[in-house]
């Protein structure tokens, strides 16, 4: 079956918007350092709007733990250094 996202945006970023809920791709440029291509992960939405990626499965079976936030006001994405005890990459 064909898919509507076949070609993807500059940096292959899919986004949902809330208002219209219909997917699209992105028109425009995410600047900052972007999490690694990877499927499984957890997004959480903040009250201030941005967004909160956790973890995921990339190439290779290779698991992540690592937090990156994404501010779609400014289109940015910000890795986030955790400190503690970590959880396990998933």
């Amino acid at each position: 079956s064909s898919s509507s996202f076949e070609t993807i945006s500059h940096d292959g970023t899919i986004v949902l918007p809330e208002m219209s809920w219909s997917w699209s791709c992105m028109s425009q440029k995410i600047h900052g350092e972007a999490p690694s291509p990877r499927a499984g992960h957890s997004l959480v939405k903040r009250s201030d709007g941005t967004v909160v990626l956790f973890g995921g499965k990339g190439e290779n079976n290779t698991y992540f733990n690592d937090v990156y936030i994404l501010d779609p006001v400014k289109w940015t994405w910000t890795k986030i250094a955790c400190s503690g005890t970590l959880p396990s990459p998933r």
